[in-house]
């Protein structure tokens, strides 16, 4: 929350958390990512710590995590509580890495469902990738998918970085 404020964000922990658990509580299946920022001037190892506590608790299934770094002209950039540049590279990893695992388990808790799927492109190995409405990415093998179409697909296990999928109509 101090470096919200420091930030000029309006919101602080507390909203945050209240709104996501709204929409969650009204589209239980709801894919929510979070943009976060690590490394702004004056955050504390502790602060790092307390900002990833309180994500790894929030009901999101993804985070897209950004490393700070100064624009002219602006309070912050020249601020002398600058974070090393490889500290803000540290915390952001720390922080994909928790994305990740958010991912695969929120991509888990719909194993067995069928969710429609927008279809984007061909992979390599043959496959068809696409995107779930609540924004799990899957593949399937089929003939008969192209890009653009949207088909119901059950899900299964986590194959990768893709959830296996089968065309369910």
């Amino acid at each position: 929350d101090r470096i919200l404020g420091q930030m000029r964000r309006r919101y602080r922990t507390e909203l945050y958390r209240n709104r996501i658990e709204t929409i969650i509580g009204a589209l239980p299946h709801a894919g929510i990512g979070v943009d976060v920022i690590s490394g702004f001037p004056g955050e504390t190892e502790e602060d790092f710590l307390q900002t990833v506590q309180f994500l790894e608790d929030l009901p999101v299934s993804y985070l897209h995590p950004f490393t700070y770094s100064e624009r002219a002209d602006t309070p912050a950039a020249t601020a002398s509580e600058s974070i090393p540049r490889q500290e803000r590279t540290r915390r952001t990893n720390v922080l994909r890495a928790l994305s990740a695992k958010k991912s695969m388990v929120f991509a888990a808790s719909h194993a067995e469902t069928v969710r429609p799927v927008l279809f984007e492109t061909h992979l390599p190995d043959g496959r068809h990738q696409g995107w779930t409405d609540n924004y799990i990415r899957v593949a399937v093998e089929s003939d008969s998918i192209h890009p653009g179409d949207i088909r119901p697909v059950q899900l299964g296990k986590i194959d990768g970085t893709h959830v296996q999928g089968w065309i369910a109509d």
